[in-house]
């Protein structure tokens, strides 16, 4: 007992940290690939191995070694329905947060692809970039337009408000700091996720099947269109200013 006691406390630890999601690293499994094994794998297995050996060590009062046996093997099959098998889990059995998360961007189960390629909305907003901004996204435009297949360019506020574009395939990949909600880096309020998301930006819960998923809102662009570097500049600087970012903050603008 003394050996499932070691191995299942620090898991049931583990796991409650994580369902509660108090910071915004203990919510980064919720932009994973296969959330189940944090919201329901870990805590609820590592609970029913407190549990069950909890009910043994109380051999000597019967009704309580039964109830906490029988406890244990709920949150077994809870582990193992929900976490290892993925069922459709329900509502309640979610952290509060998480269940927020999706009813701000439902999750879409799509297949996996060969890129990490999330198609964005047939009919989106088209973003408006202030007069003080143009500066900033001619300049961004310009390195966009050098870069070369897997180059990168990077403008940055701060640690919390930065967008990357990448240059893969025929595309380009826009990528805006994640809201923290989901473990991301940037204090993203309801209402500037509904902006971001009308432009086209799409979610890691939306890209869930995805072969690389990050904490990032993303857009791609194909490359295959003369406008190409000008829509992802427009974008970037957009949603750098939704972010709360001035245009006469000092900006690091790196090409690689």
């Amino acid at each position: 007992m003394a050996l499932v006691l070691i191995i299942g406390v620090p898991l049931a630890v583990w796991g409650t940290w994580l369902r509660l999601g108090r910071t915004p690293s203990a919510r980064r499994w919720a932009s994973g690939d296969s959330p189940e094994r944090s919201m329901f794998s870990i805590p609820f297995f590592g609970g029913a191995l407190v549990l069950i050996a909890a009910g043994a060590l109380a051999h000597g009062v019967r009704a309580l070694a039964t109830v906490l046996t029988l406890a244990g093997v709920v949150c077994f099959l809870i582990a193992l329905v929900f976490g290892m098998l993925r069922a459709p889990a329900p509502a309640f059995l979610k952290p509060r947060w998480y269940r927020e998360i999706e009813k701000r961007t439902p999750t879409k189960r799509a297949p996996r692809k060969a890129h990490s390629v999330a198609e964005p909305p047939a009919a989106r907003t088209a973003p408006t970039v202030e007069p003080a901004w143009r500066p900033v996204r001619d300049a961004l435009r310009a390195d966009v337009t050098a870069l070369q297949p897997e180059g990168l360019v990077e403008l940055r506020a701060d640690a919390q408000h930065y967008v990357l574009i990448y240059h893969y395939g025929d595309r380009l990949s826009v990528d805006c700091a994640g809201s923290q909600a989901w473990g991301g880096d940037a204090p993203v309020t309801a209402a500037q996720e509904e902006r971001l998301l009308a432009l086209g930006f799409t979610t890691p819960l939306q890209r869930r099947r995805e072969i690389e998923t990050t904490t990032s809102y993303r857009c791609t662009i194909a490359t295959d269109r003369p406008e190409h570097a000008q829509e992802a500049a427009d974008l970037a600087v957009t949603a750098l200013s939704i972010l709360g970012v001035q245009p006469d903050a000092h900006l690091d603008q790196v090409r690689s």
